[in-house]
């Protein structure tokens, strides 16, 4: 008899155990199933009112065209908040905190205006959120002692402007060069990378002029450039004050006195239809132009005018290379981010090709791309970004002493 009641005893407990393991198996898989189920959270910070609101407008259609052909990654559906920072720091900080405290996103993307990227950035980056940055180029956020949540897959503010001011000295014969910029962060960074690399080359700056942002009338500032002492200006600005630059400029016959060049949004696929013939002539640089003759951006291009209705352009394309370096890294980890630093390590790694060219981050978690030099050109009544050559490889970091040889042109 008592050896009867232990063996039950046993068959029992070992039952138990039993019954218990598989209950287990079921609440884990049930918490899995969860995790899968739960919706992937990105906050979008972007300027929708204000001086930039065209460009944070592109910003946010990049991200919701490539959500639209993409609704679910690695099984997990993808839910877009939306913040508008009218170009503001204040406004800017307002909102990244309700993102993070109300919202609680998995990532934060987007932001044009650098003076919103420096005051954001703590607050993000201190919360272990990773904060990925579709077009404000403060050099800072990917410099030095850099935190291992910051990613930037757009440019620096020097970073295209480091190849500009070599190829203007090298490749185009110029010497000596005025500068008309903002007055804050980005313009002074802009116009340092350009001057940087053509004065290191032999050339010279004779004076820079500082505008703010949302100026109306560029007449004041028009008046001080002394064309008779240069070659070449040198202008950075964007959007709405691109467009009344140029339209201004040309009323003044300044470009009749001397050449304009400057980073590509002075004159971005963007802006060219109402630049119109101010522009013609104009040559920048830049990591996007739509005209880049590649299956990749053939595809891209298409692809945007059809569900949009507008023409590609390098807000979009920043915005859209974004969240294609997001969902391969949310790929690579099977849609599981409850480790927040494995889907760091695989978002660091990420390597394709996109509708720009080769994409892939540095050791400092900056975009590595080829910088376009374009000349704005009409054909018929379109006016375009005609590609006239190309330096690959291009960092933050990038000096004169690589000597990289620009291949042929590859555009359409």
């Amino acid at each position: 008899m008592r050896s009867f009641i232990a063996t039950a005893l046993r068959s029992g407990i070992r039952s138990a155990v039993f019954t218990l393991f598989v209950a287990g198996l079921i609440l884990v898989s049930g918490v899995a199933v969860a995790q899968e189920a739960k919706p992937f959270k990105i906050g979008v910070l972007a300027p929708l009112t204000g001086p930039q609101t065209q460009l944070g407008q592109n910003l946010v259609a990049g991200v919701r065209f490539f959500f639209q052909q993409r609704p679910a990654i690695a099984g997990r559906s993808v839910q877009l908040v939306v913040e508008d920072t009218v170009s503001q720091p204040g406004q800017g900080l307002s909102k990244a905190r309700k993102l993070l405290d109300l919202d609680r996103v998995d990532i934060v993307m987007g932001i044009v205006n650098s003076a919103v990227l420096d005051a954001v950035q703590g607050m993000i980056l201190g919360r272990r959120v990773p904060l990925i940055v579709t077009n404000a180029g403060s050099d800072g956020f990917t410099k030095g002692s850099v935190n291992r949540y910051a990613f930037r897959v757009s440019h620096t503010n020097s970073q295209n402007n480091l190849a500009l001011g070599w190829y203007a000295y090298e490749k185009l014969g110029y010497r000596r060069a005025a500068v008309l910029t903002y007055d804050f962060i980005a313009g002074v960074e802009h116009a340092g990378g350009f001057k940087k690399t053509f004065t290191e080359m032999g050339g010279t700056i004779t004076q820079e002029v500082k505008a703010p942002l949302g100026t109306s009338d560029f007449g004041p500032y028009i008046s001080q450039i002394r064309t008779g002492e240069i070659d070449v200006l040198y202008v950075f600005l964007a959007g709405a004050d691109a467009i009344r630059f140029m339209q201004q400029a040309d009323s003044f016959g300044l470009k009749n006195r001397t050449k304009i060049i400057g980073p590509g949004f002075v004159a971005d696929d963007l802006i060219l239809a109402a630049q119109r013939d101010a522009a013609v002539g104009v040559v920048t640089a830049i990591q996007y132009v739509n005209t880049i003759d590649t299956p990749e951006n053939r595809e891209f291009t298409a692809a945007y005018r059809k569900a949009t209705g507008q023409e590609a352009n390098l807000y979009a394309e920043d915005a859209y290379t974004a969240c294609e370096a997001v969902a391969k890294a949310l790929e690579e980890v099977r849609g599981d981010t409850s480790d927040i630093s494995r889907f760091v390590n695989a978002l660091e790694s990420v390597k394709f090709t996109s509708p720009r060219g080769p994409f892939r981050f540095d050791k400092n978690h900056q975009a590595v791309f080829t910088v376009y030099v374009a000349r704005v050109t009409k054909i018929g009544t379109q006016y375009r970004n005609t590609i006239i050559d190309q330096i690959p490889d291009v960092g933050q970091d990038w000096s004169p002493a690589s000597r990289p040889q620009p291949s042929r042109p590859q555009g359409r």
